[in-house]
């Protein structure tokens, strides 16, 4: 599968007036080999909203701050990234500097199924899992696998659910989940039919998410 590039940052004013503050990166990453698709959106779900891109072709994390801007790129393989990253472009080319007030972060995640569907909904749910002490990979994919088969009986029109783990933390993972609208989610996630694996997950990870209307620009 394709690696999704998970990038996220504290939102500057500049970004929160005018989201084309981006144009110039969002159009270098359209020309870089192996950058397959690039998504962007900014969270609903909580007054802590964020920015996310996604690049690649196949975005949580969290920060308890004012706003926080995400980036989310898919790229064809890790190794087309660390090549942008060995040999990056010309500073005047692509910044995120007027974009960013702080907090900023990247991941990328190898996704065990496809992400296309939850990437395309009119919403998509990112949950960002670590790891709790004295858990392992094995607890957290009992755990996901089950609220998950949940999540697509609930939800069948963005199934699948799917999740994958980070390449710079073996201990955090990520979910992505399609929705129609924020009702749909908060029906489903807090539904009875989910109580014994949210309770699952709850206890094998320590957990934030975020819902996004993701925007496709290539």
């Amino acid at each position: 599968m394709p690696v999704i590039e998970i990038t996220s940052w504290t939102p500057s004013e500049a970004y929160l007036a005018d989201a084309s503050v981006l144009k110039s990166t969002l159009d270098f990453l359209k020309g870089v080999e192996g950058c397959k698709e690039i998504y962007s959106g900014l969270a609903e779900n909580t007054p802590q909203k964020k920015v996310f891109l996604v690049v690649g072709k196949n975005n949580l994390i969290n920060a308890r701050v004012a706003m926080q801007s995400l980036i989310l790129p898919v790229w064809e393989s890790y190794e087309h990234h660390k090549a942008l990253i060995d040999n990056p472009p010309p500073p005047e080319t692509v910044t995120l500097g007027p974009a960013i007030q702080g907090n900023f972060s990247m991941y990328h995640i190898n996704f065990t199924k496809d992400v296309s569907v939850a990437l395309s909904a009119t919403y998509t749910e990112v949950l960002s899992t670590t790891l709790r002490e004295g858990k392992t990979q094995e607890d957290f994919d009992k755990a996901a696998r089950a609220i998950s088969e949940q999540i697509d009986l609930a939800n069948p029109e963005h199934a699948p659910v799917t999740w994958g783990q980070s390449v710079e933390d073996e201990r955090k993972f990520y979910f992505l989940v399609g929705w129609d609208n924020l009702q749909k989610v908060e029906e489903v996630m807090t539904s009875a039919a989910l109580a014994p694996s949210r309770a699952e997950l709850r206890d094998t990870v320590a957990f934030d998410f975020d819902v996004v209307q993701l925007a496709k620009h290539a």
